[in-house]
């Protein structure tokens, strides 16, 4: 199986990452990031993600393209694991069901034209965002 891996540079300037919590279903968080934000989040197929030992791990995520950022809303949790003690894609961040993750070159302007951090904490389907020090977490298992 192919695996493809998300490449990360080391100073992470053209990244960021919001952890969310919201008890609703992905879609709907999605659905609600459209609706809200002018996004056009689509479900993306399923990646299925293998290490070794025959263990693996299934995420559901959804992707938008905003002219040079990237937008990913993906499901912290595996929606299907085999011999996975800790199905979470960021274990750092279990607490966060949902992780939206952005990357681009234009992304600090992006942030700011559309002044997201501030405009998630009001939307009605997310109970808490918090902006991610991408130093101060693991995300090695964002692969993909």
């Amino acid at each position: 199986m192919l695996v493809e891996k998300f490449s990360i540079d080391s100073d992470y300037n053209d990244l960021a990452l919001f952890a969310i919590v919201s008890d609703n279903q992905g879609f709907k968080l999605a659905w609600e990031l459209n609706r809200a934000l002018g996004f056009n989040l689509i479900m993306a197929d399923e990646k299925e993600i293998e290490f070794k030992g025959g263990k693996k791990m299934v995420i559901q995520y959804f992707n938008y393209q905003k002219d040079e950022v990237l937008l990913k809303l993906i499901k912290n949790h595996s929606i299907e694991c085999h011999g996975i003690k800790n199905p979470y894609l960021v274990n750092d961040l279990k607490n966060y069901p949902f992780l939206l993750l952005l990357d681009g070159e234009t992304l600090e302007e992006f942030l700011e034209e559309t002044l997201l951090e501030s405009k998630l904490v009001t939307l009605q389907k997310v109970q808490l965002v918090k902006r991610i020090d991408l130093n101060s977490v693991n995300i090695d298992n964002l692969i993909f």
